[in-house]
């Protein structure tokens, strides 16, 4: 191609394949939506004293945001780990910081901050992740308050 040549071929491809993506994406954010209704539904109903941040706003498809009572959000993180389940704290803007999202900070306080967990659902998430989330994360909490309860 000399400067100034338009590659019409690749200029119809990248508008095939834009099409596609939004074609795609919003069928992604249907699923996603989904998965994250049935986790957070199936959390609050499983785990007392849970609670999703921002429940009830317009938010992202792909993001749930949960905060517990006398769980603290490093300890939370720590055995989520170890168990394998990747999850945050704080907010999506913040990634891989320590501090606490100022947004939750600024509407629940700053007790509801630090025990912020941030789960973000991807194209590759799957039910069984789910639901093998909603049980060890219930197993979890249980086991954190246990030993809240013993120190």
């Amino acid at each position: 191609l000399r400067a100034g040549t338009e590659d019409v071929a690749g200029a119809v491809g990248f508008a095939c394949s834009l099409q596609l993506a939004v074609e795609e994406q919003q069928q992604l954010c249907k699923r996603l939506t989904a998965l994250r209704s049935v986790l957070e539904r199936r959390l609050l109903e499983t785990i007392p004293g849970l609670r999703i941040n921002v429940q009830n706003a317009n938010r992202a498809s792909h993001i749930s945001s949960i905060a517990i009572d006398d769980i603290d959000g490093e300890d939370l993180l720590a055995a989520l780990d170890l168990e394998g389940i990747a999850a945050s704290g704080g907010s999506a803007c913040e990634s891989g910081s320590t501090q606490t999202s100022h947004v939750i900070t600024a509407l629940y306080g700053e007790e509801t901050s630090t025990a912020t967990v941030r789960f973000s659902l991807g194209c590759e998430t799957t039910e069984q992740e789910i639901e093998q989330t909603i049980i060890k994360l219930t197993s979890i909490v249980t086991r954190l308050r246990k030993l809240g309860a013993a120190s």
